[in-house]
């Protein structure tokens, strides 16, 4: 059973190298009844508008030129400034591969969903990730490989790669997120 949220209050910013890509993902999120929604055609540009327009959700691709999804991601992570390094941050991306997973969820985001792209999963990723900010508070990422598993399983994408992570193989726990004091009311 999905939990439903109203999403048409939250601010937006998505970010792609793909102007079609982009519209796509524009149009999914105006389909939720999102009414502010930005864009960034890289991590540059994404980091700048991050500054700038405090979006409550970035929606994010992993391979982009000249600045990448990881390179986005760790350099909003660094910042300096608590509100900005929070954001959460979902990954959209046709690169689903081990490496890139792990990568990102060590770097701190907040859900990951390999392309094709399905406006079902993005309602559920995007609800997932509103919910636990309003539960748990804002987090440097707390997106854990067991729950990577869980989604991949039922999406049927990724869950063998999400499966054979180091932690999972070993058992070990996954990293456990940093967890900051002030919780943020989003809906």
């Amino acid at each position: 059973m999905r939990a439903s949220a109203d999403l048409s209050n939250l601010s937006y910013l998505v970010v792609d190298d793909n102007t079609h890509m982009r519209s796509i993902l524009r149009s999914i999120l105006a389909g939720f009844g999102a009414r502010r929604i930005h864009e960034a055609a890289d991590g540059a540009d994404a980091l700048e508008s991050v500054i700038d327009r405090m979006p409550d959700l970035v929606v994010c691709d992993w391979a982009m030129a000249p600045v990448g999804g990881a390179d986005f991601v760790r350099l909003l992570r660094a910042d300096g400034d608590r509100m900005v390094a929070t954001t959460p941050v979902i990954v959209v991306t046709a690169h689903a591969r081990r490496p890139v997973i792990v990568e990102a969820v060590r770097l701190g985001i907040h859900g990951f969903i390999a392309k094709p792209l399905s406006p079902a999963v993005l309602y559920d990723r995007i609800t997932d990730v509103v919910l636990r900010q309003q539960r748990l508070g804002r987090t440097l990422g707390n997106f854990e490989l067991r729950h990577i598993r869980q989604t991949a399983a039922q999406d049927g994408a990724c869950s063998r790669t999400a499966s054979h992570t180091p932690a999972a193989r070993t058992g070990a726990p996954a990293e456990r997120p940093q967890f900051l004091p002030q919780p943020v009311a989003y809906l």
